[in-house]
Formats: structure tokens, C-alpha cells, sequence
């Protein structure tokens, strides 16, 4: 459902109230690597009973620009953000308009008319709620964001796009504990300091001078 193992484990030790084991570990890195066979995906579907339909749909730029991905010769999936121009596209096309089934909650912001979130927006807004939750490793988050806000912005971000911001976030997030490790990408500073014995008397006068 989007969280990384990261993630996932460290809202199992708050959770827990204890350091996750070494096995448990292993497993959630088994689970994460495993579930990469199998996507649940909310998808937009155009059904048709005639394959011509979607082949005339596919034959223009436009067309194909609001296809993801091909099911079948008789289905594809569509970009739900795009709903209103593949109606009016098909409506164009075959002169009669779609019978269209996909709900779009009132309620929910994601698919509020008024805040349409489109792919790569998704990916990148998926990327920032990652990084955020993996911050709750170190230090406790303000706010906890409900893991159905990952669950709808990952169905709306394409598979790649999604692939890329989770190679994104990681190393954000591998960044980010280098630095609370202490490790740093800059050069460690090369010049030497004073010597302690001239650097000394210049102290102690400083303080006897009243130069705090």
C-alpha cells in the first residue's frame, strides 16, 4: 500500500513500543521485494464492444495521449484525470457519447473537480508523502497522514512514475540518515588549526580581559 520497509518499520516500533528483530526485518524487506509481482491498481477502464472503437481512438496524437495502457484489443486504461476530454473525444468520434460508470467521490480532494492531480504531480506529491513518513524513524511527526492519502496519489501516478519516485524518495531518505550518522558528502577541512600552545595564552588572555 506505498509505505517502504523503512517506514513500515518504524510505525511497527512506535507501534510495538520495541526495536523490530533482525528476522522481522528480513521479513518485511521479503514482503516488500515480493509484493513488486503483484500491483492493485485503481484504474479508469474504457470497455468496448467493437475493438475498432479504441483503434480509431489510438490512430490520433490526442487519442493516444489519453490511453495508459492496453488490456485488451476491446479495453485499455485511461487517464481518469482526463475524463471529461475522453468523453468529448469519443462523443466526437463515433457521434454518440460514452455511457460512463467511473465514480468520482464529491468528498474526496484528490478527485475534486476543482483539484485535479495529474501523473507526474501524483508521483511527485507520493515521492513528499514517503519522505515524510520515513522522517517519523527519527524524530515524531506533527501529523500522522492517513496511508489512504498514499494508497489514491499512488493509483494515480502511472507504474513508471511511481518506480522513479520510489528510487527518489529512498535515496532522499538514505541522504538523510548519512547526515544523523554523521557521514557527510563534503571533504573534511584539511587545514590545520593553531597550535595548542600559541592558541592557549591567546584564551586565557581573552579571558582575563573579560572577552567571553
Amino acid at each position: 500500500r506505498g509505505w517502504s520497509p523503512p517506514g513500515l518499520g518504524a510505525a511497527l516500533e512506535r507501534l510495538a513500543g520495541r526495536s523490530l528483530t533482525g528476522g522481522e526485518k528480513m521479513a518485511l524487506r521479503h514482503w516488500a521485494d515480493a509484493a513488486h509481482r503483484m500491483t492493485v491498481h485503481h484504474a479508469a477502464v474504457l470497455e468496448t464492444t467493437d475493438p475498432a472503437i479504441i483503434t480509431r481512438l489510438a490512430s490520433t496524437r490526442r487519442g493516444r495521449a489519453l490511453i495508459h495502457r492496453t488490456l485488451s484489443p476491446r479495453a485499455v486504461v485511461v487517464d481518469p484525470a482526463q475524463l471529461d476530454h475522453l468523453v468529448r473525444r469519443l462523443t466526437e468520434q463515433e457521434g454518440i457519447p460514452p455511457k460512463v460508470e467511473y465514480k468520482i467521490r464529491n468528498d474526496d480532494p484528490i478527485h475534486n473537480s476543482s483539484f485535479i492531480i495529474h501523473n507526474s504531480e501524483a508521483a511527485h506529491l507520493w515521492q513528499l508523502v514517503r519522505v515524510y513518513q520515513d522522517l517519523g524513524r527519527h524524530i515524531p511527526l506533527p501529523v500522522r497522514l492517513p496511508q489512504s492519502l498514499l494508497d489514491k496519489l499512488a493509483g494515480l501516478a502511472s507504474p513508471q512514475a511511481l518506480a522513479a519516485a520510489d528510487i527518489a524518495a529512498e535515496q532522499t531518505t538514505a541522504v538523510l540518515q548519512d547526515a544523523i550518522d554523521g557521514r557527510s558528502p563534503f571533504p573534511p577541512w584539511t587545514n590545520d588549526g593553531l597550535p595548542l600552545d600559541h592558541s592557549l595564552p591567546i584564551i586565557q588572555a581573552a579571558l582575563a580581559g573579560g572577552h567571553h
